[in-house]
Parts: structure tokens; sequence; C-alpha cells
């Protein structure tokens, strides 16, 4: 038994996959590789007999939306409510008809993460179940979520069988599969773990027991499998065709939790989608303008060739279901999902569509439809990737303590007490909020990569110029591996707090494993917390790196800076120590003294052709909370000091930059090759943004093209024909206005 669990566990954190797929047919004009312009703009019955079917499918084509995404009764969940009130089945029928004579497609979105509560009575066996066999009620106990292993399976899939043959709709989003918080452990899971494993199923957050990951493995490959037979249900029901399926997919977001993990589930899929970036369903401050495009630049890496990205824009100011967003905020928000390769999906009950969001839709959606070229299957040519560590954010902390980030995440623990639930994702998201952050205000443009990418090993990371691990504390012996050679191959990476000092279930290594990179070794400690202390600059010039010491701390303005929150305790091996910590203070009224056996904080090492910033504290994380100006800028050295950046923008007088820290930049390539650069401004005074501050007079500099020749400009949004002139090599072009969202296509063509 103990062999077959071990068996599962080392499959789920090494990416494997246990049940036998068939992915996606591949069609000859598969619709759905873009533009994608989705609605899921919600009409209630009342409003399809005011509309008339007709009408509506005139006003959608109107907004310029080519699919729409309406709920439909074939499954009785909690969703059917009054923004997704259910027809009859003719309004249907006459709907999809109207639909498609204005040559829109219809997916119906289907709930498959719950059903009213009230089932329970007639079906107790569907739910999934909490430990002590309780239903796992959401909803202040209005709804459950159903369990994929249970008699509600095949109920779904005949459900989903006769929709796909009664009605002639054109795919399915899902909304869903997931599993929910401490389930599932109804009999119909037990049986079938017992039946894999051999053993019965764990207590929850057991992370010393082998079962535990296996336990998470097979709640992932539940949701799998169910998606697999929807799959096979629709190939099935429509013979020769092929319907689209897609789904709720999770990004940004530790995937024990629910199950869902997107890189067992993207071949199953047509497309990937998902709603990470719902806007202000936390307060304004803490919403980050850049997470649209983060969340879309994921997707991308966890993509099948060919596999577009869809990304689920709400208009409603979240969590209030019933008020809309400014019109300009909703433009960024779209903007940043278009100009990092992904298509939107508009959401929100058509009531409260009001005629500027109205405008904003119907723009937006012109724009993609009008620029195929622009908008489908380009890639991004950014020399710059910042990994998000999903097996950190999965299991991190449970075997071996995280660093402390903030305050209020401090992570302490009496000694011999358990381990708490993974605490891994809240101390990476600051830490790689604060690395996305920097980035972003420093208009650098950057891929995410996961762990899977990092595998596929020196020679596709070589596109790279630099890669940051922030927080990376679980890292597998491949994927360390893997950075190594890149950085002995001529690569730079950018290393934060405890990356790689744990395999990745978090098992402790005697030493990081990227030592020999960091030309530093852990010193069996963490410092910390330090919540008024400081570092302390050394030197700007080192003898043994010369011009890159002094590079990498460039316009640090203070010799004494704030140290990060805590760090962990290194000896410089062959890496010069920069910046080191002071003493540690007992109160903020009082001297600060050097410190003769100063652990470093920053270090600068060379390895072989390459090269690597050890930042060993939580500096991502102090910056997100702090902005310090001279974090922002060790962090943009430790990047830049190997990676210029491809693009550049500045003022037309001096040369200065722009003046603003709030314009994202995408640089990409299209299909027929054609580079394409995306910049959104988000500069404006308060968030929601209601008034977009344009930007005048800004120079682009494009070094990545110097050697290009008969290079030709335009700006998209504008319209305007743009001249290419050169300075020092590189070619420049002149915006005269930069409002909300321009892209501009530079051809070599003659």
């Amino acid at each position: 038994m103990k062999s077959a669990i071990m068996c599962l566990a080392g499959l789920f954190l090494g990416h494997g996959l246990v049940i036998a797929v068939d992915p996606p047919r591949a069609a000859d004009a598969a619709w759905w590789r873009g533009p994608l312009c989705v609605s899921d703009v919600q009409l209630t019955a009342d409003e399809l007999r005011r509309l008339r079917p007709e009408g509506a499918a005139r006003l959608l084509k109107g907004l310029g939306f080519n699919v729409q995404e309406l709920a439909f009764p074939a499954l009785p969940g909690y969703e059917g409510s009054f923004l997704r009130a259910p027809w009859r089945p003719q309004d249907y029928r006459d709907f999809i008809a109207a639909c498609h004579g204005q040559e829109i497609r219809l997916t119906p979105y289907l709930n498959v993460h719950g059903f009213y509560a009230e089932l329970l009575k007639e079906h107790p066996d569907w739910c999934q179940r909490l430990p002590d066999g309780q239903p796992a009620l959401q909803g202040s106990g209005r709804w459950v979520p159903p369990c994929y292993n249970s008699p509600w399976r095949e109920f779904a899939l005949d459900k989903i069988t006769a929709l796909a043959r009664d009605y002639a709709i054109d795919g399915v989003f899902l909304d869903g599969p997931a599993m929910f918080y401490r389930s599932c452990y109804c009999d119909h899971c037990r049986a079938r773990f017992r039946e894999a494993t051999g053993g019965d199923l764990p207590k929850w957050g057991d992370w010393k027991n082998p079962a535990w990951r296996a336990f998470l493995r097979f709640r992932s490959e539940s949701l799998a499998r169910f998606v697999s037979d929807i799959r096979k249900r629709l190939d099935a029901a429509r013979p020769g065709e092929h319907l689209l399926l897609y789904m709720n997919n999770a990004s940004l977001h530790p995937s024990w939790i629910d199950g869902r993990a997107t890189r067992m589930l993207a071949p199953l899929l047509d497309t990937l989608g998902n709603e990470r970036a719902l806007m202000f369903s936390v307060p304004p401050p803490e919403t980050p303008l850049w997470v649209p495009g983060a969340a879309v630049k994921i997707l991308e890496t966890q993509a099948r060739a060919g596999q577009s990205i869809l990304h689920y824009c709400c208009f409603r100011h979240l969590p209030w279901d019933y008020y809309g967003l400014p019109a300009e905020e909703f433009r960024l928000y779209v903007a940043g999902v278009m100009a990092n390769g992904g298509h939107p999906q508009i959401m929100g009950g058509l009531r409260y569509l009001d005629p500027a969001l109205q405008t904003v839709v119907r723009e937006m959606n012109q724009l993609q439809r009008a620029h195929p070229e622009v908008f489908c299957e380009s890639r991004s040519e950014a020399n710059v990737a910042l990994l998000w560590p999903q097996a950190t954010a999965d299991f991190g902390g449970t075997q071996t303590p995280m660093l402390a980030t903030t305050q209020r995440s401090i992570y302490a623990r009496p000694a011999g007490a358990p381990p708490p639930t993974a605490p891994g994702g809240t101390v990476v998201e600051e830490e790689f909020y604060g690395w996305a952050e920097m980035l972003f205000r420093e208009a650098i443009p950057y891929d995410i990569l996961d762990e899977a990418a990092l595998e596929t090993g020196a020679e596709k990371l070589g596109r790279y110029r630099a890669i940051i691990l922030p927080a990376a504390q679980c890292l597998s012996d491949a994927t360390c591996k893997a950075l190594e050679d890149y950085v002995r191959r001529g690569g730079h990476l950018v290393a934060g707090g405890t990356s790689s000092l744990c395999d990745e279930g978090d098992a402790p290594r005697a030493d990081f494993a990227l030592a020999r990179c960091f030309g530093a070794s852990y010193a069996g400690r963490t410092i910390g917390p330090l919540p008024i202390d400081y570092m302390e600059v050394q030197s700007k010039t080192d003898a043994a790196h010369g011009k890159d010491a002094a590079l990498l701390l460039k316009d640090i303005e203070h010799e004494v800076i704030p140290a990060p929150p805590s760090a962990v305790a290194v000896r410089a091996t062959t890496a010069a120590p920069l910046v080191v910590h002071m003493k540690k203070l007992l109160t903020r009224y009082e001297p600060i003294e050097h410190d003769s056996a100063a652990p470093p904080a920053v270090l600068l090492n060379r390895l072989d052709r390459g090269s690597c910033v050890f930042l060993p504290g939580a500096f991502g994380s102090a910056y997100w909370q702090h902005h310090f100006p001279d974090y922002r800028r060790l962090l943009r050295n430790a990047v830049l000091l190997r990676a210029a950046p491809p693009v550049a923008l500045a003022c037309a007088q001096g040369g200065g930059s722009v003046s603003s820290d709030a314009v994202e930049v995408a640089w990409r390539r299209a299909a027929n090759g054609d580079w394409l650069l995306h910049l959104v401004n988000h500069t404006a005074a308060s968030r929601p943004i209601e008034r977009v501050l344009p930007l005048r007079d800004v120079v682009v500099s494009l070094p990545a093209l110097a050697d290009s020749k008969q290079l030709r400009a335009r700006a998209l949004v504008s319209g305007e024909e743009l001249a290419v002139n050169r300075r020092d090599r590189a070619p420049f072009v002149q915006l005269p206005t930069l409002g909300a969202y321009e892209i501009i296509v530079i051809t070599t063509k003659p």
C-alpha cells in the first residue's frame, strides 16, 4: 500500500499524469483560435422577451461580439438565479438561431461546481463532504459542490450529452469543476482512493503523511477525468464535429486547495481561461494594475501550441454585482488582457452595461476583430522571465519554515508543533507581487514561467537574458539542474530568499541546490523578524566584479537602507557581498551599528559564462508593501545587469524617462513577422480609474531592432504613421500622444 501511495505522490509532484486522456482533435478551421470576442453579458428572461431574440442578437452583434456564453438549465446549478435566469426551451432555440443569424456562436455556461442544497434531500450521495461526513455547504448554506466521483457525475454527463444533441450549440463553457476546501471525504471518494492506492483517505492537512500528497493528486485527477469524459460525450453526441470545450482554469494561485491543476487540464481543453483578476474583489489599493496581463502570461506559458487564451473581464465593481466599473478602468482591464496575447470575455448583467461601458466594449472588440494579425497567434519576445513557483505556493512551509514576509504573515510556530495549512501561497504571492510591481513600474516586458517551463532545459531557457526566482523554496533537482546549466551557458539568475533550499515537496536540503549559482551556502538559520532593521551598502565598487558591482548599486541613494522583513543567513563562497545586515535593533530609538559578523544581504556571483544576483531576504515582499525607491532601483538593477530591455520609453525633451511609472509594456511578435509593442497607460489620479492622463511626445526606443533595416512603424489605435529615426544605432519613434492603449506595429517589409 505504501509504495502505491508514494508512487502517486511522486507523480503529483513531478507533473505526471496517471489517467489516460485523448487531446482535442485538431480542426481545419478552428474558429476558437480567434479573434475571440466573447460575451458573458447575461440577459434575464424578461430582457429576452422585451428585446426578442433577434433584437438581443443584434445588440450583441453591435457590441462586436462573435461568441455568446449563456446559462442553460441543463444542470440544477445554484447560478440559475436572477442574473442567469432560465428561459423556456423554445427561447433558447430561438436565441441560438438569432445569434447564428448574426454570425455569433453560442457556448452554454454550465455550472459544474455547485447545486442548490435543497437537492440534497433527494440526492444525499451527490455532494462533496467534509472530513466529518457533513456536506461541504457553501454560500451561507444555499449551495453545495458536487462530487465528481459520485452518481452526480453520470447525471451531469447525461445532461451535457442531451444539451449537445438537442441544441445547435458551438461548444461548452464549464464554470468549475473544482474541489472545495477540506473535501471530498464522501464514500465514493473513499472507495475510489482505496482502489487506487490500497489505503484510506488521510486526515485533512496531514502534510507529513505520504497519503496526503496522493490524496491531493487524486483530487486533481478526479477533475481531469471528469473533463476528459465531457470531451468524449461531446464527440459522441455530435459525430464528425468538434465542439469547443473550455473552463475556468486556475492561475497564480495555490492549486492544492481546489485541485485545479492547469498543466494537467490543458491537454483536455481547446482554450485556456481564467478569472484570476477579479478586479476590486479586494480594496483598490491592493488591486495591482498589472494583474490582468499577468494572469494571461502564465496561461500562455502553460498552453499547448496554438491554444488561445481567454480572460474573463468582469465590468462589475466586485463584490458589488449590481454596480459597474468606471469605463476607463474597464478599458485598461481589457487592454491588459489583449496586450499580453489574451482574448477578453466580457462578464456582467446587461442592465449594468451602461452606455460608457458599451462604448469601451464595442471599441475594444472592433479593434481586435479589425486586426487579427495582431491579436491572434502572436508570441511574447520578452527577454526577462519571472517564475511563479507553483510547488512553493502549494507545499512551501509544510515541512520547512518559510521566511517571514510582512508583519501580518510572520511564519513561526512553537517547537514540535504540527505545521499549519501550507502558508507558501501567502509568501509566494507577496514576493511575486513585489517583483511584478517593479517590472511594471520600470516598463520592462516579461514572461511568467512555472517549474514545468524551467524543466524544458537550458537550451529553451536561453532566449531569456534574466530569470527571476521569487521565494522559490521548493524546486526539484531537475529544475535546479536546468537553471544551473542556464547560468553556466551565459544566463543571468536573480534569486531571492530560500530559493532551492528544499525539494519540490518542501523536504529540506543541507544546502541550496543552486549554491554554485549563488556563490553562497546556507548558514543553517534565518534572520529576523526585522521589522525596524537596516542593511548597509559596503561599496559600490568591488575588485572582483568592478563595473558589475557599480551597475548593481546604481542610483541607490542611501548607504543605509531598510532590511527586508526577514532573511536566510548565508556564507559567501565565490560571491561578493555588496550589502550586509547591520546589528538588529531592539527599538527604533537607538543608534544603528555595524555588525562585525554581518550576514550578507546582497551577493553578486559569476559562474562560468553566466552570473547571479542572490538576495537572501524577502525583498519582493518589502517592495510590494512599502515601495522603497531604493528597493525598486536595486531589483531593477539586478535584472538589467544582463538583460537590457528590448524597448525603452523616454520624454522627447532631454531623453529622460516618461513622466509616469504606470505604462505597461508588452513586446511581441506577430505570426507574419511584424513586431508588436503594446503600451497600456494606467496613469491616473486614483483607483478605480475614471480618467486616464495622456502622455505627450513619448519617444519609444527599439534597441532590440538595432540590426534591422527598412523599418516602418504605425500606431494602430490612433492610425498614425510614425517616422523611424535612429540614435546610437537604435531605431526610435515619437508618439505624439499616448492615451489609454496603443499598439505600435513595426515591420521590416519594404
